[in-house]
């Protein structure tokens, strides 16, 4: 049977991504940035230099990951040699490691793909019911909620947003402000379309059965130095790897607030800091960051530089800082001790370890989220009733 769909409805994954890291569709979300050429560039196709480290691969467990294996008994005879076995297990520990990963891939994507139609499924029934209590058709409702949450950006709107994201080269306004406006409303009606499917879940009883496949979760470990928020004992734990400088992190921060506010003690939220090598005032302001930490103000001191994201350089980190309410000397005596950076660095080596290859980077119970992070409370949603089922 074929669902019914409208362009806005698809999921993308919004990234700053490091050289060497896959390649991923990235959505605008009113972060295009016009070209020479006129066309939109997407502001996370800059470059680093140096590679990211592989993933650490957990141990498989019992399960139905588990359970799909195709693994050889080590003393299985794969080849002979002039009548000379050669065994499973003769093929070396290297061969067996990347078996274990192309089996741990293979359940993710299974399980990614599951998510993704059940989930589809469910908001299709959600909007239907909702459009029938209107007494309209799924895309008259649909249209006209998009709509009243996602007006047309007005002419102020439109300049400020081309001068917060042109480049040097950008051509002036008037060639481009179609395709502005057109990158402002993507990004609105995405915002609006999560922001809807939340408001429906919210209101009725969704509860979600599909049996889980995924391979065992990560174990993040959250060090003390941690900025964090929400129940110690919280049943959902959610953890962050970000960059001060990536566009997308910033849009992030505003979905983190806004989780804050509607989830409170229910989830457990920690900041970790993944500076990207191409971003060269991402790592001080990290610092800064935990030095505002340790004075009780890192959340302030996040929303103070993500606000002035592209004026971090010279004294913009000092000016966040005064705005944020810290303390100058201490935040000095913070930066000259080195513990910052120290906890940034052990931030940025568990990223690796982890496979973190872009950011934001979510990781949900130690599962990685892989959509937009406007549909980030949907998906904690989810893991909230995983729990309350379990």
């Amino acid at each position: 049977m074929q669902t019914r769909r409208l362009p806005l409805l698809a999921l993308f994954l919004i990234a700053c991504q490091p050289a060497g890291a896959p390649s991923v569709g990235v959505g605008p979300a009113e972060a295009s940035v016009a070209t020479p050429d006129g066309a939109p560039a997407k502001a996370a196709t800059t470059t680093a230099t140096g590679p990211v480290a592989a993933p650490k691969l957990a141990e498989m467990g019992e399960g139905a990951c588990a359970s799909a294996s195709l693994a050889l008994a080590p003393e299985t005879v794969v080849a002979r040699v002039n009548g000379a076995p050669v065994t499973y297990e003769g093929l070396g520990v290297e061969a067996r490691e990347m078996e274990q990963q192309a089996l741990s891939t293979y359940c993710r994507e299974v399980q990614k793909i599951r998510d993704n139609a059940a989930r589809m499924a469910v908001e299709e029934k959600l909007l239907d019911a909702a459009a029938a209590a209107q007494g309209v058709d799924l895309d008259t409702f649909l249209k006209g909620q998009i709509e009243s949450r996602a007006p047309e950006p007005s002419e102020g709107e439109i300049e400020a947003f081309y001068n917060e994201n042109k480049t040097p080269e950008a051509p002036a306004l008037e060639l481009v402000r179609d395709q502005v406006v057109g990158a402002m409303m993507e990004g609105r009606q995405q915002k609006a379309y999560f922001s809807l499917m939340g408001e429906l879940r919210t209101g009725a009883a969704v509860e979600m059965s599909l049996p889980d496949v995924r391979p065992p979760a990560l174990k993040i470990e959250q060090p003390p130095y941690a900025p964090s928020f929400g129940g110690a004992d919280a049943q959902v734990e959610v953890v962050e790897f970000s960059d001060f400088e990536c566009p997308y992190c910033a849009r992030a921060g505003e979905v983190v607030g806004e989780i804050k506010k509607k989830f409170g003690d229910r989830v457990r939220f920690s900041y970790r800091h993944f500076p990207l090598s191409f971003h060269p005032n991402a790592k001080p302001a990290a610092e800064h960051a935990q030095c505002a930490q340790e004075q009780g103000k890192f959340w302030e001191m996040h929303d103070a530089i993500f606000a002035r994201q592209r004026e971090l350089g010279g004294d913009g980190l000092r000016v966040a800082a005064t705005q944020a309410g810290l303390d100058l000397e201490l935040l000095d005596r913070c930066m000259e001790s080195g513990r910052a950076r120290q906890q940034v660095e052990q931030d940025m080596a568990k990223g690796a370890e982890i496979g973190v290859r872009g950011t934001p980077s979510f990781y949900i119970n130690g599962y990685p989220f892989e959509a937009n992070p406007d549909a980030l409370e949907a998906a904690i949603a989810d893991a909230l009733a995983r729990a309350a089922g379990a």
